[in-house]
């Protein structure tokens, strides 16, 4: 809707959508707009799967394999995020949730039978997605849900740095984040109507808790949003050989802790945690002033924790948690 030559920017649950207009006579306007209605039930024209991902050369698997390795992870805390903001429940039924877990299964074991032929599983994925993106108006939904769920499984996949597939896995896991953006920038530019954005509130609030969903939409409309809404996007690691000077230990990064108990207590509490869990511990000792940020490494190298670092680093960020889970934790600090 246009007043005064504006066109309004459509926004639910703080997800903001690329505003589209159609410009004409009174009778255009209408006979456009069945069209797109059309389109969307067939899942045609601006409903259609646009992003198509390339399919790479099968045959440089010969090249690029690796040894196969056990991949151990889990998709229950993906599943409780989905239920936490009514995807499960509200938003995609019991059998539409039970296909996307179903989905997500073949995938980890097509994965693990397949781990020394890394581009046939990319192409696996990239088929996933060109037949999901067949399915009228919830194609573009089952692909972000099917490409956020494999990466929080390569999350949660407890392979530490240096040991075998972790290489691998973060490369697979850069790739499926990258198409997870694209996903979603495609998704801001869907032109849905009032009554669309009220059903889409599930997803729309979910996706704006995630980093990827942040991103997207700091990218997208960063100067309009609300400063809270605003991301802070992880730099780059700095090595030692940039910084020109060693990186430091974790102990270094202690404040008022000159009996080492700060630390202890976050050996106890971050024991056996990883991904996100072990990144609200670690927050919550930064909002109680234990310590300033520390690098990925200082916490491996002490704590041992477990993960990729970009992975680790994406939930490091205060408004990926309630204020219940970070009060929560700070308590377990005291």
């Amino acid at each position: 809707m246009a007043e005064n030559g504006i066109v309004k920017e459509k926004q639910v649950e703080g997800w903001h959508f690329v505003p589209s207009t159609i410009v004409g006579s009174e009778a255009l306007v209408q006979l456009a707009h069945k069209r797109m209605m059309k389109d969307a039930q067939e899942g045609k024209g601006l409903f259609g799967d646009i992003s198509v991902i390339p399919q790479e050369d099968e045959a440089l698997d010969e090249f690029l394999g690796v040894e196969p390795y056990s991949l151990k992870c889990s998709l229950v805390s993906y599943y409780d995020d989905l239920k936490h903001y009514g995807i499960v429940d509200h938003f995609l039924g019991q059998d539409l949730t039970r296909f996307l877990f179903a989905t997500l299964k073949d995938m980890a074991d097509y994965l693990k039978e397949n781990t020394d032929k890394p581009l046939n599983f990319r192409n696996q994925v990239a088929g996933l997605m060109k037949d999901l993106g067949e399915f009228p108006i919830w194609g573009i939904f089952l692909q972000i849900l099917v490409l956020q769920g494999l990466c929080r499984m390569l999350e949660c996949a407890a392979i530490g740095e240096g040991g075998n597939g972790y290489h691998e896995i973060n490369s697979l896991y850069n790739w499926l984040w990258g198409n997870l953006g694209k996903k979603e920038v495609d998704f801001c530019y869907k032109p849905y109507g009032e009554a669309d954005l009220e059903f889409l509130k599930p997803l729309c609030a979910y996706l704006k808790s995630t980093s990827m969903g942040q991103l997207v939409q700091t990218r997208l409309f960063g100067d309009r949003l609300h400063p809270e809404h605003a991301v802070q996007i992880p730099q780059e690691k700095q090595t030692a050989s940039k910084k020109g000077r060693p990186s430091g230990t974790l102990k270094e990064k202690m404040i008022d802790d000159e009996d080492g108990s700060k630390l202890k207590k976050l050996h106890n509490l971050i024991k056996g945690k990883k991904g996100r869990d072990a990144a609200l511990v670690v927050l919550a000792c930064m909002e109680k002033g234990w310590m300033t940020r520390p690098t990925f490494t200082q916490l491996k190298k002490e704590l041992g924790v477990v993960g990729s670092q970009q992975a680790f680093n994406q939930y490091l960020h205060q408004h990926l948690f309630t204020s219940e889970e970070l009060e929560g934790m700070m308590q377990n600090l005291s």
